[in-house]
């Protein structure tokens, strides 16, 4: 009952900044209307606006951060997926800026209230990520974490910009969208043709949700039904258009030859019921990625860190103070083959 309190009250703040915030209301008078129906309320900490991404169109893209972090704290950065927002890391803002972390994520172009001028692929995305993160003056290294396609943008940043980057997290998401006979676990074609079709066909919200339904929430329990309404909000801030263009760059991205690159500590993330990236896909990563730690959380889907914030919160608090890299050579983090099954769940066949 009262993680279904949590995620209601977490849900209703969400639809009501993008409910606020929307293509015809987007300035200082929209984030001064947010600030006053308490966004961040909990932490006073939350600043936003724009920065200008990469390349010679300058694209307006849009960030939180914490306002006052503690100097002596990690920074972490947060990278969203597929018509997705900086708007789903609202428990991570809440959590760790009020610990003192500092905290940022970006609207992707073409998602939030970020410009929408393309391309949409992982590169222009990570050049986007260096630009404003530079912009913002964001303390490096920090810890770099993406959700889904923001994992592959993370990987991105860090395959060109490793300097930046002290920890990455990896939440649900690939290492390749491309089957191979190495990797036969990415998504199949005919499915990803599919979802592009009905996205270019009919982008309504009864068509969000019933995808949403299938990708985000698909085995999570009862309590996360408030989070549909957030990702319905969040999704329509999108055009089918770049939505469209989002997933058509998909097969673009393929990292499996780059991943023994990895040289810092990574953490792992994924709900056991993720209907998208199967656990065989994160058993890969941990393979391929020398210094990594795997964690299952049991009884959620695609969208842990919306739909188990407190126990997702805590994995990356923990993996942050046990990879204090002052302190803890990378060679110091445990290799926790079991880590799966102290987590409740049975290991999964390699």
């Amino acid at each position: 009952m009262l993680r279904e309190l949590v995620l209601l009250v977490s849900a209703s703040v969400l639809v009501l900044f993008v409910t606020l915030c929307n293509a015809d209301t987007i300035g200082t008078a929209c984030l001064s209307r947010v600030s006053t129906y308490g966004l961040g309320a909990a932490t006073g900490q939350i600043r936003m606006g724009w920065a200008l991404g990469a390349g010679s169109d300058a694209p307006k893209i849009f960030y939180r951060t914490c306002n006052r972090p503690d100097p002596a704290k990690p920074s972490l950065v947060f990278v969203h997926g597929v018509t997705g927002s900086s708007a789903w890391f609202q428990p991570q803002f809440d959590y760790f800026c009020a610990r003192g972390y500092q905290v940022a994520s970006v609207d992707n172009r073409g998602g939030g209230f970020s410009s929408d001028v393309g391309p949409y692929d992982v590169i222009t995305y990570a050049d986007d990520l260096y630009a404003v993160v530079h912009a913002l003056k964001i303390r490096t290294p920090f810890m770099l974490t993406g959700w889904s396609y923001g994992g592959a943008v993370a990987q991105t940043y860090y395959n060109r910009h490793p300097e930046d980057v002290s920890l990455l997290g990896l939440t649900d998401t690939t290492c390749s969208y491309v089957q191979t006979t190495e990797f036969p676990f990415a998504i199949a074609p005919a499915f990803l043709a599919t979802i592009i079709r009905l996205t270019a066909e009919n982008y309504t919200r009864e068509a969000i949700n019933a995808i949403n339904n299938r990708i985000l929430f698909d085995r999570d329990p009862p309590a996360v039904s408030a989070l549909r309404e957030v990702g319905i909000a969040i999704a329509l801030q999108s055009s089918n258009a770049t939505s469209v263009g989002q997933y058509a760059a998909f097969p673009q991205f393929n990292n499996i030859d780059r991943l023994g690159n990895i040289s810092v500590p990574t953490l792992i993330v994924f709900g056991s019921d993720d209907p998208i990236f199967r656990p065989a896909v994160h058993l890969f990563l941990r393979s391929r990625i020398p210094n990594s730690k795997l964690v299952e959380l049991r009884g959620t889907g695609h969208s842990p860190f919306a739909t188990m914030p407190a126990r997702y919160n805590n994995e990356l608090e923990s993996f942050i103070k046990q990879s204090d890299i002052s302190t803890v050579p990378t060679s110091a983090i445990p290799h926790p083959d079991d880590e799966r099954a102290t987590l409740g769940g049975a290991p999964c066949a390699h």
